[in-house]
């Protein structure tokens, strides 16, 4: 099912010439116990950024936990170290970043680190700076970083969906960095799962017009940022939920819970049914009472296709290890690294799909909501044994405004959801707030 032509992009069934302009910027844990190198082409990524390298709270760095992905590097690709992740956060950048001393000590290390490997650069992925004073030091910490590396070297953030964590350190930033790597996921995970029941972790866009893909780029360009220095990150991996009576709850397949990645359910798409929402263009898959949001090529494709859309630097993958590698699901390999190397001009997709980009100028972000105006239903108003969801989503409860409906799929029953004690369902942005309205 494509649903691309909301783009205004041509669709094409040959190959068509490389954009040699937009990157394909991959992120490669060297946690995982396997190989990767074996299996990756490395002209597949334009940029491969190494997750993550081990750092104290004085600036020191471990130069030998590579796992052998330092193999990775080649004459036709970059490869970057990137140090933080959702364990790190200010727990080590705090310190790190708080004295000039300890700023040169972390950047002058990161420099021998990536000299000593032939690497091109680095990547911060502080989660997240929140004081003041954090954010000073974040920026404080950028320019050190530029300063000792040079215009030779890369340096690279990775940052949050919320705009609001960085619009006042906008300028620092810019100046600072070479590219930033928008993380357009995590919308909705397991920590909501209680209160807004299943959602997307990554919709293209959002039936109540916040906390999609889409939003979050228009946010930051609309706050000033600059278009070319961003590089939109998308997720290969979803959410997945329990349903349970009444109850929705962090859903049990998968590495973690409530999250599943591509590689280990697409087994699952011959024997689940496989809906595309056609608001997120995301697919969502259920069977019993298993309920996950998935992705697949083409609702990577769409997201990819955000980087044409504004003229963004390009796009990104966390991470390259969740897509099939091996071809299991299928005769194809790595079918959503394809789709987003097509997505920007870098070849064709599995099903033999690549887009001709164009060269005009940038689309213009929207002022609010998303850039199309789709028409959304939810459980029919009808109340009794045999009301049925139109759609999947979350949906005003018209009898009660402390609970809402949880709807799996088009044609199933409803859930009836309590919101939280003196909480309001607000369907305007589908989530429980302080007011009946």
């Amino acid at each position: 099912m494509k649903l691309l032509l909301i783009f205004g992009i041509i669709l094409v069934t040959s190959l068509q010439a490389i954009n040699a302009d937009k990157h394909v910027v991959c992120y490669v844990p060297n946690w995982l116990g396997v190989d990767m190198t074996q299996y990756i082409d490395q002209g597949s990524c334009t940029i491969f950024v190494i997750a993550f390298g081990t750092m104290d709270t004085i600036g020191n760095v471990d130069k030998s936990d590579l796992n052998g992905l330092e193999k990775l590097k080649a004459s036709n690709n970059k490869v970057l170290i990137s140090f933080g992740g959702y364990n790190a956060g200010s727990t080590y950048f705090g310190p790190v970043a708080a004295t000039d001393a300890s700023r040169k000590t972390f950047a002058n290390n990161v420099l021998q680190f990536v000299k000593a490997n032939n690497f091109d650069g680095v990547d911060i992925d502080w989660e997240y700076p929140e004081t003041a004073d954090e954010k000073q030091n974040y920026v404080l910490l950028l320019q050190q970083l530029k300063d000792t590396l040079g215009s030779n070297l890369l340096v690279t953030v990775a940052i949050s969906a919320d705009v609001n964590k960085y619009t006042s350190i906008k300028d620092g930033m810019v100046k600072a960095l070479d590219y930033i790597f928008l993380m357009t996921y995590d919308m909705h995970g397991s920590w909501d799962a209680l209160n807004q029941g299943i959602n997307f972790n990554a919709p293209l866009l959002a039936a109540s017009g916040k906390w999609s893909s889409d939003y979050a780029v228009n946010n930051y360009l609309n706050a000033g940022f600059p278009a070319s220095i961003f590089v939109v990150v998308v997720p290969f991996y979803g959410n997945s939920y329990t349903l349970t009576g009444s109850a929705t709850t962090p859903g049990s397949l998968g590495t973690w819970a409530g999250t599943v990645t591509y590689q280990a359910v697409c087994v699952n798409f011959q024997s689940w049914t496989v809906v595309m929402d056609p608001v997120a263009n995301t697919p969502y898959m259920y069977s019993a009472g298993n309920w996950i949001a998935m992705e697949n090529s083409d609702s990577i494709l769409a997201k990819g296709m955000l980087a044409n859309k504004y003229q963004l630097a390009g796009v990104m993958t966390w991470s390259i290890d969740q897509d099939d590698y091996k071809g299991t699901c299928g005769s194809c390999k790595w079918p959503l690294l394809k789709a987003l190397n097509a997505a920007v001009g870098r070849g064709q997709a599995c099903d033999g799909t690549s887009i001709s980009t164009t060269t005009g100028g940038p689309t213009q972000p929207t002022t609010a909501g998303p850039t199309t105006n789709p028409t959304t239903v939810g459980p029919t108003t009808t109340l009794g044994p045999n009301t049925k969801c139109a759609s999947a989503g979350l949906f005003k409860y018209p009898p009660d405004c402390t609970k809402f409906y949880n709807c799996a799929a088009a044609g199933e029953t409803p859930f009836i959801m309590d919101c939280g004690a003196g909480t309001f369902w607000d369907d305007s942005v589908k989530t429980c707030g302080t007011e009946c309205v």
